[in-house]
C-alpha cells in the first residue's frame, strides 16, 4: 500500500520537478481520468462530517508580501494553485475532469499534480487540507532561460491539522509525519501575465 507515499507527498507534490522552471507546456497530458472502481459505493464517496475548509486568515496567518503589483500577482497565482490542489485532494474520486489543475501549473508540475491526485484515487483517500503557510518570503524576480519572469517563494508549511480519510470514513494515522516543514515554490509568469507554479521543493524531515 502506498499510503505513506501519498501522505508524505501532500502539498510538497513530490520532488521530481526539473531544476529550471520553464513556461513551455511540456508533454501532452490528459486531464480526464476514468471513473472510480465500481466497488466504491455511492455512500462511500462522501466522508461523514467532512472538516470545513480553512478560511484565508487560517491558511495565511501572517502578513503576506504583497507590497507591489508584481508581488500581489505572484501571491495570487500561488494561492490559486493551493486552492485547486485543496479542492481536488478533498475529493479526488469525485472528479473526472482535472483541467483546472493545468490552469495553475506549468512545465513538469502539470504532470506531477495529476500523478499526485491519481495516487489519492488509487488509495481511495481524501486529504482534508487545513494547512497553514507561515513566514512567506518572495525572492528576487528574474528572467529565466525562456525570457519569462520567475520568482521563488519560501515559507513554512504547518500540516498539524491535516486529515487523511478513506472513502469508507476511516481516518488514517499521520502521527509519524512532522507537523511543519520548510518548502520552496517557483512560479513563472506566462505571456498572459498569470503566475503559475512550475516547481515545488520541500524537506519533510525538517521542522520550521
Amino acid at each position: 500500500m502506498r499510503l505513506s507515499f501519498v501522505v508524505v507527498a501532500v502539498v510538497g507534490l513530490l520532488v521530481g520537478c526539473t531544476a529550471e522552471a520553464v513556461e513551455s507546456p511540456g508533454p501532452e497530458v490528459s486531464t480526464t481520468m476514468p471513473s472510480e472502481s465500481p466497488s466504491v459505493s455511492e455512500s462511500a464517496r462522501v466522508s461523514p462530517t467532512p472538516s470545513p475548509s480553512p478560511t484565508p486568515a487560517e491558511s495565511f496567518p501572517g502578513k503576506l508580501p504583497t507590497e507591489d503589483a508584481a508581488s500581489s500577482a505572484l501571491i495570487a497565482g500561488w494561492q490559486d494553485y493551493l486552492r485547486v490542489l485543496e479542492k481536488y485532494s478533498a475529493d479526488p474520486m469525485g472528479f473526472t475532469d482535472f483541467t483546472e489543475t493545468q490552469n495553475v501549473t506549468t512545465g513538469n508540475e502539470k504532470v506531477i499534480i495529476l500523478d499526485l491526485l491519481s495516487a489519492y484515487r488509487e488509495e481511495k483517500v481524501r486529504v482534508i487540507g487545513n494547512f497553514a503557510f507561515r513566514d512567506v518570503e518572495i525572492g528576487t524576480i528574474q528572467l529565466n532561460a525562456e525570457g519569462l519572469r520567475q520568482a521563488t517563494l519560501e515559507y513554512c508549511v504547518d500540516r498539524s491539522n491535516m486529515e487523511v480519510v478513506s472513502y469508507e470514513g476511516t481516518q488514517q494515522d499521520t502521527s509519524g509525519l512532522t507537523p511543519t516543514y520548510p518548502e520552496t515554490t517557483t512560479l513563472v509568469e506566462g505571456a498572459d501575465g498569470v503566475w503559475r507554479v512550475a516547481q515545488v521543493r520541500n524537506d519533510q524531515e525538517r521542522t520550521c
